[in-house]
């Protein structure tokens, strides 16, 4: 069988040497944008639930109407950033205090988990007297936070007014920063630092914005703490990320009095429009599906006071930010307090400005009732090291503890045990399974007559003939198909998927030259955000090892996995070909890499592969996502936020049964053969004995296609 696989490969190889023209799309040059295809996809989905609130809040008129609808609001954001945790010890320590000439700052941290340590300054005014007015003061993605020159000057100055502040570090900036080289230097930005560690949240079935808001309820439970804060005249502000902490915080915790998210509020619509779903803490799972818009916010703190600090050229729609102003002021005049929603705009960037700072200053003196002059002064700012809570400026450097990655895993620990569709002892009910794996994903089989096959071209190759196809789906979306059919003996129809695209597939891998050499037919096809068919999308700020995480935030706003979307694309193809298979030859399925997934789904919900399908190099578990400090990126389009807590992909190799799969390579989260990986260190008996498939770890590529060929040639009999 070695010498057929390489007598095949060499005879096939003058048809391969050159890349061929793969690409359908450019036949249709005028017909879309297909690198966005996907997310312009999603974004579709998003404006139809977006219409659909628009029109409900358009019916909201009395106060009573607002009142209803701020119980929903304060319902579903519970549901979408909890359940928060009973309260453990705050534990604080101040580790140090420094005397300037009109402040003093004390450096300190708690505990808002156990062991999870916040790195905070409690900064009051020296020489003060009775109970102090407090801003809890957010920093936005710097890795210094508070620390950095810009924010410093905003908090300084409110000292100087009278105010005490309370500055915290976000998780993955400041002391907090959870990725480190050997050399103690960040390993990645601080807004990867946040979608990184929140994808693996994300999977666990709980939005990344529950840290950073359960950070901040903890925040106010230290002052609470304290006997020289007012616990009557509490405010919060920051910018950019800072902006959204602020509006999670004030929203969820009743204990704030008056708000002022800077550079943040927008209308999803205008987001989307523009630079797209931003980082992980900036999404929420079902967020949108579930009819909440950045508005709500506000709305659901009416009539307590809110400040909108805006800039006309922010990266944040400044038109967006306008609507917003707009709906909040209908909610805060249906209260009686139509002055306590309030917006300032000045003509800049993303940016604190002059303005800004001074009608920030002004609101909270109004608003917690502490007059005097909202003139901005100048401040001396100090350095890092003189605001570093910890010894070495890194609190898992000093102090070891809890990050949200050794979270992540301890809260997916519990889902499971209470969400897990399969248990041990259990009897399994394979429909039952299905059904639920197939509401999971989002599944929805489409009608024949709904999809429009578009054929596209043929061209006779020496060995095969190619056509081409585009399917066009109920939803608007295409999927590009190449369809190689061998000019010789016809054994069998394979369809196939390269995590690289048809294009790759075609090209570079041995597999297909010999499936074609060995009389079976190629089906290749490009799903969405792969290949010719998007992947390419540039918006958002969570791009992971060239993976656009964006888009998958995008998906998980509007409860629309794209896995599930992508085993749609698979079934249409396979009616394709099922309608064009007259000597009904056997279908199988074949794939390499991580689009291993959609397959593997595609077969439990459609049992369409009478041949059995062929798994190069798939990933073997999703809970090896969540428990893999290093995962990959790629991975990630492949998964469903929430869904790992109730199945797992063995469990799907299991129900399909034995001989059904070949399992090639598997791979953990951190794409290494299973059988060397640190975190399992699975093997070919363990994987066989969990899943009852045909599985084979090897890294021999001749190895490789002679069990590729035995398989083939065993199924087809």
């Amino acid at each position: 069988m070695k010498l057929k696989s390489i007598l095949i490969t060499c005879f096939l190889l003058p048809l391969f040497l050159t890349a061929q023209n793969t690409d359908v799309f450019n036949f249709w040059s005028n017909l879309r944008d297909p690198e966005n295809d996907l997310y312009q996809n999603l974004k579709a989905l998003a404006f139809d639930y977006l219409d659909e609130r628009e029109a409900e809040i358009a019916s909201l008129d009395s106060q009573q109407d607002w009142e209803l609808r701020q119980q929903y609001i304060k319902e579903k954001l519970n549901e979408m950033m909890g359940p928060f945790p009973e309260k453990t010890p705050l534990n604080p320590v101040i580790t140090g205090k420094l005397e300037k000439e009109d402040m003093i700052i004390e450096k300190l941290y708690f505990e808002s988990y156990p062991g999870y340590y916040v790195t905070s300054v409690f900064i009051y005014p020296k020489g003060h007297s009775g109970k102090m007015p407090t801003i809890i003061f957010c920093s936005g993605h710097t890795p210094d936070s508070f620390r950095s020159p810009t924010y410093q000057t905003m908090i300084f100055n409110y000292v100087k007014k009278g105010f005490a502040v309370l500055a915290f570090d976000p998780i993955g900036q400041g002391e907090r920063i959870q990725y480190l080289s050997d050399n103690g230097k960040p390993t990645k930005s601080s807004t990867i630092e946040h979608s990184y560690p929140g994808v693996q949240s994300f999977l666990a079935g709980r939005s990344p914005a529950h840290y950073f808001v359960w950070d901040g309820i903890r925040a106010i439970d230290y002052l609470e703490t304290r006997s020289d804060v007012d616990m009557n005249r509490i405010g919060i502000t920051g910018r950019s990320g800072g902006g959204t902490q602020t509006a999670y915080i004030a929203a969820i915790d009743d204990r704030i009095y008056a708000a002022a998210p800077e550079c943040y509020i927008t209308s999803f619509k205008s987001l989307m429009n523009s630079m797209g779903p931003q980082d992980g803490e900036q999404n929420m799972i079902n967020g949108i599906y579930n009819g909440i818009d950045l508005s709500d916010y506000i709305n659901v703190r009416a009539p307590k006071p809110n400040l909108m600090v805006t800039t006309t050229s922010d990266i944040f729609s400044i038109h967006g930010a306008r609507k917003v102003f707009s709906e909040t002021k209908r909610a805060y005049a249906a209260f009686g307090f139509p002055d306590h929603t309030q917006k300032v705009e000045d003509d800049a960037g993303h940016m604190s400005t002059l303005k800004n700072r001074e009608a920030t200053y002004a609101f909270f003196q109004k608003h917690l009732k502490n007059p005097g002059s909202s003139k901005d002064q100048k401040i001396d700012t100090l350095s890092n090291e003189e605001l570093f809570v910890t010894p070495t400026g890194n609190v898992f450097r000093d102090l070891k503890g809890e990050n949200m990655y050794s979270l992540n895993k301890k809260w997916f620990k519990t889902q499971q045990k209470s969400h897990r569709l399969i248990t041990e002892g259990s009897e399994l009910d394979p429909l039952k399974f299905v059904g639920q794996v197939r509401d999971i994903i989002g599944y929805q089989p489409q009608s024949k007559t709904g999809i429009e096959r578009i054929f596209s071209g043929r061209s006779d190759q020496e060995y095969y003939m190619m056509e081409k196809y585009l399917l066009h789906h109920e939803d608007d979306s295409y999927t590009p198909l190449l369809w190689l059919k061998p000019k010789s003996t016809h054994k069998g129809m394979v369809l196939y998927l390269d995590e690289l695209g048809k294009s790759n597939a075609l090209n570079e891998e041995a597999s297909v030259k010999q499936l074609l050499a060995e009389g079976y037919s190629v089906i290749a096809l490009d799903l969405l955000g792969v290949g010719e068919n998007g992947g390419n999308y540039q918006g958002g700020d969570a791009r992971i090892q060239d993976v656009p995480v964006n888009v998958w935030f995008a998906s998980l706003l509007i409860n629309q996995p794209i896995i599930g979307k992508r085993v749609q694309e698979i079934a249409a193809a396979i009616d394709l070909i099922e309608d064009n298979n007259a000597n009904h030859l056997p279908l199988y399925g074949m794939s390499t890499g991580s689009l291993g997934v959609e397959l593997l789904h595609t077969e439990l919900l459609t049992s369409a592969f009478n041949g059995g399908i062929i798994l190069d190099s798939p990933l073997y578990s999703y809970e090896d996502m969540i428990n893999n400090l290093d995962y990959k990126a790629k991975f990630i389009f492949s998964s469903v936020a929430g869904g790992p807590r109730y199945y797992d992909l063995p469990d799907i190799m299991k129900i399909l049964g034995n001989e059904k799969i070949l399992l090639l390579d598997p791979r953990s989260g951190n794409d290494t053969v299973v059988e060397t990986s640190s975190n399992n260190g699975l093997t070919t008996s363990q994987i066989k004995s969990e899943t009852s498939v045909e599985a084979m770890i090897t890294v021999d590529e001749d190895n490789k296609l002679n069990l590729i060929s035995n398989f083939l040639s065993k199924h087809s009999k």
